[in-house]
C-alpha cells in the first residue's frame, strides 16, 4: 500500500513538473535550466503544495471513509486510477486550445492586415494561455462529471 502511495505521489510531481514547464516556455518562450531534482522553481518538486493537497484528499478519504483508492470496485478507485491519464489530457487540450486560438489568432491578424503582429501576440499571449486553460479545465471537469453519473448508472 506504502509503494502505491509513492508510486502515485512520484507520477503526480512529474507530471506537474512537465505542465510547468510546458506554460513556462509558452509564457516566456524559454526553458531556463535549473537543477533538476529540487523544490525551487523550475524543479521536478516545484508544485509540492499541489501534489502534497491532492495526496493529503486522498488519504483523508481513504481513512475516513475505508475507501481504497488502488485496489477496489468503486467510483473513487476508478477516479483515482484514471487521474494520470485526466492530466495527461488536460496538458493536451491546453496544448490544442493554445494551437487553435493561435491560430485563429493569426487568421484574424491576416484578414485586418494593418495591426502589428508581435504588438498584437505581446499584448494578448497571457490571455490566450489562461483561456486556453480554462476552455481545458472546463472540458476536463465536464468529462469527470459524466463519468461518475455515467459509472453504473447513477
Amino acid at each position: 500500500m506504502i509503494v502505491d502511495y509513492i508510486a502515485y505521489t512520484l507520477l503526480l510531481f512529474f507530471i506537474t513538473f512537465f505542465m510547468g514547464v510546458f506554460v513556462q516556455y509558452f509564457r516566456t518562450k524559454t526553458i531556463t535550466p535549473a537543477k533538476m531534482f529540487t523544490y525551487k522553481k523550475g524543479g521536478v518538486f516545484e508544485h509540492y503544495f499541489i501534489v502534497g493537497g491532492i495526496m493529503a484528499v486522498i488519504i483523508l478519504v481513504h481513512v475516513i471513509f475505508g475507501l481504497n483508492p488502488f485496489r477496489g470496485d468503486n467510483v473513487y478507485a476508478d477516479l483515482i486510477g484514471l487521474t494520470p491519464i485526466i492530466l495527461v489530457g488536460f496538458v493536451f487540450l491546453v496544448f490544442l486550445f493554445v494551437f487553435l486560438l493561435y491560430f485563429m489568432t493569426s487568421i484574424y491578424l491576416k484578414i485586418r492586415s494593418q495591426i502589428d503582429r508581435k504588438t498584437y501576440y505581446e499584448k494578448y499571449t497571457d490571455l490566450i494561455i489562461k483561456a486556453s486553460f480554462g476552455l481545458a479545465l472546463f472540458f476536463t471537469l465536464v468529462f469527470i462529471i459524466a463519468f461518475v453519473i455515467g459509472y453504473r448508472g447513477l
